[in-house]
Order: structure tokens, then C-alpha cells, then sequence
């Protein structure tokens, strides 16, 4: 029976990897999007945007915080604002349910291209699948509420739909590569639209196409990328009637000062060798398995092991043109090089594939490893609810999770050694999300800050925020909790009295600046997750 069960599964996966890849996704993803609590700046700063769609019914350029403008194009809060209409407030879940969303796309595209373009098997063409989205970059960002993921699903689709274009034509590759673009453009800005015609050039002149048939696909491509900005110069349109010069300065600045170096202030500044390192980081676990491959490579390396085809060559386009684009510019940031992964993960499968044929230790090495960390993982589980060190760690999801850790490491013993390595890295993400990420972040979070303020501040009395180190940084998670309760505090100073968050410095320079007002403390936290400062929680009243 038990082996039955586990040939029918592997056979449908066989069949179906897209849907299996698509299923694996949501496993991972799908609970620890809604139990985990928001505990970065980043992520409440794309919610409260959303939020304030709902609250406003503005949905080209809300404003929140009293005063700020959306950092970048609205297609992420229009997704989340969406998807939380029907219970009618924006949650952690319904944010980051675009992201997940987003990331299944992937997987399923991913397992699509492989299999049909590269002629792979259904079972190579699931794992290919499953290695990127157990990236650990792939991962972390899947399931987090930024723009990165559906920036990535949205230029990896428009690649493969552009090369389907460039061998097959059709309008339906024409058109899915236009809508897909202009997703990326509406996400990110005009390098949605930029990078993957970039990639397809490239794909293009190593092909050595013929002249009239470069014409063509170069035309095409033309086309598709002047319609996918059409919606896009709309939204960019309605929002400078509204926004005025403010919104054009920051539009400049996000699109084209980042990649020029001339932003009014440091974002992500690197060296070039930081998306090397980004890479050999992001891509771990599987960084192992070149590393091991190291070991077995011999001067007569056969070029049947290299990746054949015209495909293949779409891979290494994607790759080289991705990592030459942000390397150029100072401002850098891992999750920019998100577009290389679905096609590093083809790479990362061949190298598995020749290691196994060149040396069954060393691929057994890797598969032990992977295994040995299952164990490890399912006996901490068992035994964390019982830590007091370890604080929130509940019986309830520790335990589940380590029987199916435990349950992918034995059902690994009884089938093929990928696949079940495979299954044991799905497993060990599903386990982290749903028993680990959630209580190490609630003590992290700032949502005690905001039901401290919730508890003292009485309804309707107003709420200030003052952060000097930092003029363009908010107490966001705060704000996302409160529903855009806080405002910023006036260069002239409140009108009237009200409530301060700040950190005890810059209190104190505030009551310094202002004689006429008295602070009283009522609450203090030693560290926020936003400004990484204390931050604390003040009555203003003047004297």
C-alpha cells in the first residue's frame, strides 16, 4: 500500500510537473504568509500602500502617513488591495498572497520551458521547478510582500514567451509577452519592459539568425515593448496630475537615478563583487552541489554534459545579460539578480546530473547532507516546545512539522536519491515557515507597538512619528498595524497636543527644540524592528 501510494505520486508528478511544482509552492508558502507577523520595513511599507487604497478609494496615488507618496507603480498594491476586498482589510496573508501567487507562476513556467522547450523529461522538468523555488532567495522572497517576485514571474514569462515568439510566431505569444511586460513595467518601472527585450536580443545575435528573420523578431519585440508601456503612461499620466513636480522627481530618481548613480541619497550602494556573493548565498543550498562538482571535473569533460540548443542558449542570455545589467550600476540589492535563478536552477540540475555519473560519493554527499539536516531539524522540533529559551515554540505546529520532515527523509530511502533530496529540502523550508519563522519573528515585530499604542492613545487624539537619523525612514510596521493612524510630525510642530513615537534621543532633542510642549514616557520598547533604535511612546501637552 505504502509503495502503491508513493508510485502513483511520483507518476502524477511525472505527468503534471507543472501542477506539481505549482502544488510544492503552495506548501511551502501558503501558511507561513498568514502566520507570520510583518518584522522588516519593507514589507509593511508595500501593505500600507494597499491600505490606503481601501481607506482612500485612491487608487493611482494614495498617500500615507499624511504625506507620502508611493515609492513605486501600483500593480503590487492594486494585487493585494484586491485580493483583500473580500474581508475587507488588508491582512499579512492577502499582502503576501501576491508574492506566493507570483512564485507559483514561476514554478509553473519554469516546468513549462524545460519540458517543452528543452525537451526534458516531466520528472527533471519538476525538479528543475523545485530548485528554484527552494533557492533560498527565491524562497524568502515568495513569500514576502515585495514587488521582487512578481517582478521576477512577470520577466521570466515574457523571456520564454518571447522566444516561443522568435521560433513559433503567433499572436497569442505576442500578446501574453506584451501583458506580461506590462505587468513588469506597472511592478518596477521601465526595466520590466527593458530586461527581457534586452535578453531576447542577446538570445537573438548568438544565434546567428538570419538577417531577415532578425528584422522580424526585432520589429516584434519593438512593437511589444512600445505597447507594454501604453497602461503604464497612463498610470504615470494620472498620477503627475495629482502629483505634480513632487511625483515626477521621485519618478526620476527611482528609474533612472538608481541605474545612473545620481539618487539624492545612498540606497544599496556595493561593489561589483557583491552580486557574486549574492549569488553563492542565494543560491544554497544548491551552491553545495557546484562546489562538490569541483572535486570531479577532469580535463576530458564531454560536451554532451554542457546544456545543448537553442534554449540553453536562452539560459545563458538571461543569465549574463541580468548579471551585467545591475552590475553596472552602484545600487545593489540580491534580490535584483531574482531573474537569473529559473534558469541557473536548469545549470544547477545538469551539474547534479553529471556529479551522479561522474561520482555517486560526492552526489551522495550532497544527498546525505540534505537528509542529515532533516533529522537534525525534525529532533530539534520535537524537543524546542520544551526550551524556555526558545519562546512561542508550540507543540502544536512543532510536532506535525517534524513528522513530516521525518516522513520525506524515510520515503527518501525508498526512491530515487534526486527526488527525494528534492522532497526533503520542500519539507525543511515547510517546516522552518510554519514551526520557526513565526515565533522568532513575533519577537521581533512591531505589533506590540502599535496595540501599546492602540491600548493608551484614546480614538481620535493624534498620533506623530519623528525619526532624525533617517528623513525618509517611517515606523512602517507600526503604521500597517494601526491603519495608517500615525502621521508625520510638522517642521513647525504639533498644533496641539497628542502623542509622540520616537526613540529617547530623538525625544530628546525634540523637547530641547520645543520649551513650550512637556513629554511624559508611558511606554518603551528596546529595539524596533523598523528604525533598529529604541522607540518609545510619549503624551505631548503644552505647558
Amino acid at each position: 500500500m505504502y509503495r502503491s501510494l508513493l508510485s502513483a505520486l511520483a507518476d502524477l508528478c511525472r505527468r503534471h510537473p507543472a501542477i506539481a511544482a505549482v502544488a510544492a509552492t503552495a506548501i511551502m508558502l501558503l501558511v507561513p504568509a498568514a502566520l507570520t507577523p510583518f518584522n522588516t520595513k519593507g514589507e509593511p511599507r508595500e501593505a500600507i500602500v494597499a491600505l490606503s487604497m481601501l481607506m482612500s478609494g485612491d487608487w493611482i496615488l494614495p498617500v500615507s502617513f499624511g504625506a507620502d507618496m508611493p515609492y513605486k507603480p501600483p500593480f503590487l498594491a492594486w494585487m493585494i488591495a484586491i485580493m483583500s476586498l473580500p474581508a475587507s482589510h488588508v491582512s499579512e496573508f492577502t499582502a503576501r498572497l501576491p508574492s506566493v501567487v507570483a512564485c507559483m507562476c514561476l514554478a509553473a513556467t519554469v516546468a513549462s520551458f524545460v519540458r517543452r522547450d528543452m525537451n526534458f523529461s516531466g520528472g527533471r522538468a519538476l525538479s528543475v521547478a523545485i530548485i528554484t523555488v527552494t533557492s533560498v532567495e527565491v524562497w524568502r522572497s515568495g513569500g514576502a510582500c515585495r514587488v521582487d517576485m512578481v517582478l521576477t514571474a512577470a520577466i521570466t514569462g515574457a523571456c520564454v514567451l518571447l522566444y516561443r515568439l522568435a521560433l513559433q510566431g503567433g499572436i497569442r505569444h505576442f500578446a501574453g509577452a506584451v501583458a506580461l511586460m506590462t505587468v513588469a513595467v506597472l511592478t518596477k518601472g521601465p526595466v520590466g519592459m527593458v530586461l527581457p527585450c534586452l535578453i531576447i536580443a542577446v538570445w537573438a545575435m548568438m544565434g546567428r539568425l538570419g538577417t531577415r528573420r532578425f528584422i522580424t523578431l526585432a520589429g516584434l519585440v519593438f512593437c511589444a515593448a512600445i505597447l507594454s508601456l501604453l497602461i503604464p503612461a497612463w498610470w504615470y499620466a494620472e498620477a503627475y496630475s495629482r502629483g505634480g513636480q513632487r511625483f515626477l522627481d521621485l519618478a526620476i530618481e527611482e528609474n533612472f537615478g538608481r541605474m545612473t548613480g545620481t539618487m539624492s541619497y545612498a540606497s544599496h550602494l556595493n561593489p561589483w563583487w557583491y552580486n557574486i556573493q549574492s549569488l553563492a548565498a542565494g543560491l544554497l543550498p544548491y551552491t553545495i552541489v557546484f562546489l562538490l562538482s569541483l572535486f570531479a571535473i577532469k580535463l576530458s569533460v564531454k560536451r554532451s554534459a554542457m546544456m545543448p540548443g537553442r534554449a540553453a542558449r536562452l539560459a545563458v542570455a538571461a543569465c549574463a545579460v541580468t548579471l551585467v545589467f545591475y552590475t553596472i550600476p552602484a545600487s545593489k540589492r540580491s534580490v535584483y539578480l531574482l531573474p537569473m535563478y529559473p534558469f541557473l536552477s536548469i545549470a544547477i540540475l545538469l551539474t547534479w546530473e553529471w556529479l551522479a555519473c561522474r561520482s555517486c560519493k560526492l552526489a551522495g554527499l550532497f544527498s546525505g547532507l540534505m537528509s542529515s539536516l532533516g533529522v537534525m531539524m525534525a529532533i530539534a522540533l520535537v524537543s524546542a516546545p520544551f526550551q524556555p529559551w526558545i519562546p512561542g515554540m508550540s507543540v502544536w505546529s512543532c510536532w506535525p512539522c517534524a513528522v513530516m520532515v521525518g516522513a520525506a527523509v524515510f520515503a527518501g530511502r525508498r526512491i530515487a536519491r534526486l527526488p527525494a533530496t528534492l522532497g526533503a529540502i520542500v519539507a525543511i523550508y515547510t517546516a522552518v515557515g510554519i514551526a520557526v519563522l513565526p515565533p522568532v519573528m513575533e519577537s521581533k515585530t512591531d505589533r506590540d507597538l502599535a496595540l501599546s499604542v492602540e491600548s493608551i492613545v484614546p480614538e481620535g487624539e493624534p498620533v506623530w512619528e519623528l525619526i532624525t537619523h533617517d528623513p525618509l525612514l517611517r515606523y512602517y510596521t507600526a503604521g500597517f498595524y494601526l491603519a495608517d493612524r500615525i502621521r508625520l510630525m510638522p517642521p513647525t510642530g504639533p498644533e496641539s497636543d497628542g502623542w509622540l513615537l520616537a526613540s529617547p534621543d530623538d525625544a530628546a532633542s525634540f523637547a530641547a527644540a520645543n520649551p513650550d510642549m512637556t513629554l511624559s514616557l508611558h511606554w518603551q520598547k528596546a529595539r524596533s524592528c523598523d528604525s533598529r533604535r529604541p522607540v518609545a511612546i510619549y503624551r505631548l501637552s503644552r505647558n
